[in-house]
């Protein structure tokens, strides 16, 4: 795909308006420039010429006779799914551009503006924008194939490990002294933390997937599994975890147990002096659901809630058992689910997670983050959608 330099940029301009075609086609006939168009006056051709040559780029006009723009957008990348698209628009409606947008639109030119230098740019920007999605799809890859073999190849030997060590303790137990028990018993420690780090690094990959298919989803369903996976270190720690009535939302059923469970494991595992108390509540919301998972633990410092998402931050060190990667999965699954998820704690008095999720799934775009703050920001406290 062609972006820059001498290469061609091979661009596809659908529009029914002769006059906008060659409007285009002139706009874009600079002498420094190196854009090859080809004119579409309807859908068909459109989808016909998609299939018979390879394009860098399609220009589609939002008003076309017998369609829209959108739809015309949805046969072309039908059969060229990889190709950008900059819609051309002669409104200035705010929900025409939204609508647009949520389709996969890479850009969008408004007529009034449509300027060589505003036109070329878009058409850069949505290029570019493609060839760092095919880059972050092809980490991804990467990513998922590395998990596979961390747990299928890394793991079987640390299986091996920690099956003939326990093995050892059993028939050799009566005949091992102090000092050889000891060692055996770093063994079995050691083998064990790395089962739970494989185990974990494959889910915080796993929790950046891509191209999540969102449906409906049960939340009072969602934190019932999560509890049951957690029986029994809920039942070792004494925990009492209580929740309200929890509203359906949009995301991937399995992917939001995990969420909830590492939210509820971390109210269990960094519970103080008493029990583990954690409390599940709810607030609606207009473009979506807040969940709040509130606990009675040992809270966390101002100055380290930014810092609790990052993955392998432990912020007690070895004091306690873990990966250090549990709240950075978190992250990463309400990422993937266009969601958000941010806390507020204090030392000596809990910590309560808040977990924003979309109650429509065409929703995502006209979700801002409040206050103007970044999304990373926007994970540590909001006092908006506090419930």
């Amino acid at each position: 795909m062609a972006i820059s330099g001498n290469d061609e940029i091979r661009i596809l301009v659908l529009d029914d308006d002769a006059g906008d075609r060659k409007a285009i086609r002139r706009l874009l006939s600079r002498p420094d420039s190196h854009f090859l168009v080809t004119e579409f006056a309807d859908v068909e051709t459109a989808v016909a010429g998609v299939q018979a040559q390879t394009f860098d780029c399609a220009i589609v006009d939002f008003d076309i006779a017998g369609d829209d723009g959108i739809d015309a957008t949805k046969q072309i990348q039908e059969k060229s799914p990889e190709l950008p698209v900059v819609m051309v628009t002669g409104h200035g409606n705010e929900d025409v551009v939204l609508k647009a947008m949520r389709s996969g639109i890479s850009d969008y030119v408004r007529k009034a503006s449509l300027q060589p230098h505003v036109l070329i740019h878009a058409i850069e920007q949505a290029i570019k924008k493609r060839l760092l999605e095919d880059s972050l799809a092809e980490q991804q890859r990467y990513m998922r194939d590395f998990s596979r073999v961390l747990v299928h190849d890394i793991s079987a030997p640390v299986r091996q490990i920690v099956a003939y060590t326990e093995i050892l303790v059993q028939s050799l137990g009566g005949n091992l002294d102090e000092d050889q028990k000891v060692c055996l018993g770093h063994v079995q420690r050691s083998a064990r933390y790395l089962q739970s780090l494989i185990a974990a690094l494959h889910q915080y990959n796993i929790g950046n997937a891509q191209n999540i298919e969102l449906a409906e989803v049960d939340l009072n369903s969602v934190v019932d599994q999560a509890l049951q996976n957690l029986d029994e270190q809920i039942e070792r720690a004494g925990a009492v975890v209580t929740r309200g009535n929890l509203p359906t939302a949009y995301g991937s059923e399995p992917m939001l147990v995990q969420l909830m469970q590492n939210l509820i494991q971390n109210g269990i595992k960094y519970h103080g002096e008493s029990p583990p108390v954690i409390s599940i509540g709810n607030r609606p919301l207009n473009d979506g659901v807040c969940i709040s998972i509130r606990d009675n633990g040992m809270g966390i410092a101002e100055k380290n809630l930014t810092k609790i998402f990052e993955p392998f931050r432990r912020l007690h060190g070895d004091e306690l058992p873990g990966s250090g990667l549990g709240l950075a999965t978190c992250s990463r699954i309400v990422e993937s689910l266009k969601g958000k998820l941010w806390c507020k704690s204090e030392l000596g008095h809990g910590t309560t997670f808040y977990l924003k999720l979309l109650a429509d799934p065409q929703a995502e775009s006209s979700i801002p983050a409040p206050h103007g703050r970044s999304q990373r920001e926007n994970r540590v406290s909001n006092e908006n959608f506090a419930p």
